[in-house]
C-alpha cells in the first residue's frame, strides 16, 4: 500500500480520508514558530504535503478561523501535520484547498528555502523576483510551487522590503 501511496499523491487524499490506518487525528491549534499548538483544534495528521485543487474530507477536523491568504480573499482554515510539521490548508465551499502554508522552521521547499532564510538567500538561491500584494505580503514565488512571504510595517507591505528580511512564511495557491 505505501508503494501505491507513493507512486499516486494525487489521490492521497482519498485513501487516508478513506481508511483509519492512515490517520490520527489529534488536539492542538494555532501554529507557533516552533510547530507547536496551544488551543484545542482538532487536526489531522496526514502523510504527505497537501496539495493545492485537491479535495480535503473535513468531516473528522474542524475549522480553526478564516484565513487571509490573498489581499482581499478569505476560506476557512485546517490544521494538517505532515512527519511533524503543521500547515495551515483553506478550502473553498466545494472542500478544494485552495491555499497551504507553513512557518515552521523544519519544512524546506525544494530549493532548500525555509522560514530561516533571508530575502538576499532567496533571491541568491531561486534568482526569483519579489512581488507585492499591497496590504498582505511580498513574496518570491520559486520553481517548486512555493512561495516565501515577507511582510513589513503596520500594513505588511510598506515601503521597499529589505533584503535582510526574514521568510515569515511559505505557501501555495
Amino acid at each position: 500500500m505505501l508503494n501505491f501511496i507513493m507512486q499516486h499523491k494525487s489521490i492521497l487524499f482519498i485513501l487516508i480520508l478513506s481508511t483509519s490506518l492512515c490517520f490520527t487525528p489529534c488536539f492542538g491549534g494555532a501554529p507557533n514558530k516552533s510547530g507547536d499548538s496551544k488551543s484545542n483544534n482538532m487536526e489531522m495528521i496526514i502523510m504527505s504535503i497537501p496539495e493545492v485543487g485537491t479535495k480535503l474530507n473535513t468531516e473528522k477536523i474542524s475549522t480553526f478561523d478564516q484565513m487571509l491568504v490573498s489581499s482581499g480573499q478569505f476560506y476557512p482554515g485546517y490544521h494538517l501535520i505532515v512527519g511533524g510539521i503543521k500547515f495551515e490548508v483553506a478550502i473553498n465551499r466545494e472542500q478544494i484547498i485552495k491555499y497551504v502554508s507553513t512557518d515552521n522552521p523544519k519544512f524546506k521547499t525544494g530549493e532548500g528555502v525555509s522560514v530561516e532564510n533571508t530575502l538576499a538567500q532567496v533571491l541568491k538561491k531561486t534568482k526569483g523576483k519579489t512581488k507585492k500584494e499591497a496590504g498582505w505580503a511580498f513574496f518570491v514565488t520559486l520553481k517548486s510551487g512555493w512561495n516565501a512571504a515577507f511582510t513589513q510595517g503596520n500594513t505588511m507591505t510598506e515601503g521597499e522590503l529589505d533584503s535582510g528580511s526574514k521568510v515569515k512564511w511559505l505557501f501555495k495557491r
